[in-house]
């Protein structure tokens, strides 16, 4: 949930914006503030976690979920800017950019001047969501900010390499591969 901050305070959406760009394009806008304050119960969050969520607007294609809030930090959901247009003329392709995954050092690929005037109707079209989708997508990633399955993302890569390395170990000690000549 959005709340003010102390003046001195340096909150999250401070954090995540790089020198670049401004703090105050990743607020949300009063769209997101009235999904969220709206789908809480949907979500099945609880009064604690509800209060351990701050969503924020982003650049990407996709809604982004950081944290969990199994822990005391919390998590941070980023929905994007398009996702909230209500008509097929709200969608601004001029300033919109193509980001593939966060990162501060990238801008994101524009559109071409010379794009196929179909091909950004369809886009324009894929860009607005109807209020049930909006409202989907805004609960499933409350709902998913409250399991643990971002420790499970963490966790899980690095287990899976380690468990790959001793099973090589294994098969190789077991076939005496490092001992015979090819």
């Amino acid at each position: 949930f959005y709340i003010e901050r102390k003046e001195n305070a340096m909150s999250a959406i401070d954090r995540i914006a790089s020198e670049d760009e401004d703090p105050a394009d990743y607020k949300p806008s009063p769209q997101i503030v009235k999904l969220y304050s709206k789908l809480w119960e949907r979500a099945a969050l609880e009064n604690e976690s509800h209060d351990k969520i701050e969503v924020f607007t982003s650049q990407l294609m996709d809604p982004v979920q950081i944290g969990t809030t199994s822990c005391k930090q919390g998590a941070f959901i980023g929905f994007p800017r398009h996702m909230f247009n209500k008509s097929v003329e709200d969608v601004d392709l001029e300033s919109f950019r193509f980001k593939p995954s966060w990162n501060p050092f990238f801008k994101g690929y524009t559109i071409p001047k010379d794009a196929n005037p179909e091909d950004i109707k369809q886009l324009k079209e894929s860009l607005v969501l109807s209020e049930e989708a909006q409202e989907f997508v805004v609960s499933k990633y409350m709902n998913g900010s409250n399991k643990i399955n971002p420790w499970v993302k963490v966790a899980c890569p690095g287990l899976f390499i380690l468990f790959n390395y001793f099973m090589g170990y294994r098969c190789n000690q077991n076939l005496n591969l490092f001992k015979e000549k090819f």
